[in-house]
């Protein structure tokens, strides 16, 4: 059985224990179910929210380092993943120790160390090419 098998079962008996939904409860079952998904960790602001009734989108696109919390007022809460942002430093050719922020190699995300950023935000261009795909298959 796999680590993620053995998380994801406890994520489920946690969410059978706290309730369902999430308004007014004391573990999010959306916050599980980001846990679930891959995240390391759930921002307190975004429990909070949650708690509150407020709608949280968790966008889980290229690596680790691109997924977000998409905050109600229009602010993103970018996920951070040490070991992915090595990859991210050695593919922009710098050490793990500079201060300057790397983009995604993949889809030119710029947000790669964590944290909250205010909008707008301008596409990316693998979003871009995503939002064609949907287009022409549905």
């Amino acid at each position: 059985m796999t680590k993620r098998s053995i998380f994801s079962g406890k994520a489920r008996v946690l969410t059978l224990i706290g309730g369902r939904g999430d308004p007014h409860n004391p573990k999010p079952s959306s916050d599980l179910g980001d846990l679930s998904s891959g995240a390391r960790y759930i921002p307190d602001e975004v429990t909070l929210a949650r708690k509150e009734g407020k709608s949280i989108q968790f966008i889980t696109i290229c690596g680790q380092c691109c997924w977000y919390w998409q905050m109600p007022d229009g602010s993103r809460i970018y996920h951070y993943y040490e070991p992915e942002y090595q990859r991210i430093a050695e593919r922009n050719g710098k050490s793990l120790s500079t201060e300057e922020t790397l983009p995604c190699h993949i889809c030119g995300n710029i947000h790669t160390k964590g944290g909250l950023v205010n909008g707008p935000f301008e596409p990316t261009l693998f979003q871009i090419l995503n939002s064609k795909k949907e287009k022409i298959v549905t």
